[in-house]
């Protein structure tokens, strides 16, 4: 039976890099949704 994505970096990465992972993850998320408002306002992106 075929794994999914999720078991298989549970199963190859350590803990502390799957939540840097997702730290980085929201702060990206963060910075592109932050662009996209400023976009929108006629504002400049950092």
């Amino acid at each position: 039976m075929a794994r999914s994505f999720d078991e298989l970096v549970k199963q190859t990465t350590t803990k502390r890099t799957r939540e840097r992972a997702a730290r980085r993850t929201k702060q990206l998320l963060g910075d592109l949704l932050l662009g996209e408002i400023r976009k929108l306002a006629g504002g400049k992106p950092k």
